[in-house]
């Protein structure tokens, strides 16, 4: 089963409610609203982060590497790309991917992150 944890924050909900519209259309996957990153680490199986990223106008995948090289950083990153590497490394997560949405959505961006869900 794919875990989903979807980081965002009272103050910054827009991947929460991105969230809830996917939860609808995939109910076998488990979800997490999250502004911890703890919940990474505690991750286990195939996982997929969903976040709010600067400067995008569309969803896209983020890989490990576009972490440093782009400083696609939020606040809750804790140097994420080293700690996704690792946990995958050590087997506790199998496989992982990053979907950044934009901050402004509508109903098409749920269409596209469903698709990236997919895989």
């Amino acid at each position: 089963m794919l875990t989903v944890l979807v980081f965002g924050s009272h103050n910054d909900p827009h991947a929460w409610e991105l969230g809830k519209e996917l939860r609808t259309r995939f109910p076998d996957f488990r979800f997490l609203d999250t502004n911890n990153p703890q919940d990474v680490l505690e991750a286990k199986g195939d996982v997929c982060i969903v976040d709010v990223v600067a400067g995008i106008d569309k969803p896209q995948l983020i890989t490990v590497d576009q972490l440093k090289e782009r400083k696609l950083y939020t606040a809750h990153d804790f140097d994420l790309g080293y700690f996704l590497k690792l946990l995958k490394g050590s087997g506790m997560i199998s496989d992982f991917r990053i979907i950044g949405i934009p901050k402004e959505w509508d109903g098409k961006t749920v269409q596209e992150v469903s698709e990236l869900l997919r895989g």
